[in-house]
């Protein structure tokens, strides 16, 4: 049975690598736990680069942001309806990836073209 699941190289030999440590660790020191001291190293880093103020400013500046364009939802909803209503509403649309359907419909018509004069070409040879 295989398995679809993939993973990078270097991931792959970074957790052999660390299996392997940890099984040569418990041989010479069965108390000494490999993970336990890199998650313990691991969070101590991500404490110090952690700024509480720094980020509950940022969140702030992102809560203000959004109630600004918040309050602005019903004016432009009115708006956009009384320019609908008086039929002033102008729409600006860019059409994308319709080249290979012209493309497309040009040669469906083209055989379509061709297979008409066909068959008014046999029905007027007999």
């Amino acid at each position: 049975m295989t398995s679809v699941i993939s993973m990078a190289i270097g991931i792959v030999m970074l957790i052999r690598s660390l299996g392997t440590i940890e099984g040569v660790i418990e041989q010479f020191c069965p108390e000494l736990n490999l993970f336990e001291i890199l998650s313990n190293k691991m969070m101590e880093r991500a404490k110090k680069s952690f700024d509480l103020e720094q980020q509950l400013i940022s969140s702030g500046k992102e809560i203000l942001e959004i109630g600004k364009k918040t309050a602005k939802i019903p004016v432009l909803a009115s708006d956009l309806l009384k320019s609908a209503a008086r039929g002033r509403m102008k729409m600006n649309m860019e059409l994308t990836g319709y080249e290979e359907l012209l493309v497309k419909g040009s040669a469906l018509i083209r055989n379509i073209v061709l297979a008409i004069f066909s068959i008014k070409n046999i029905s007027q040879g007999k």
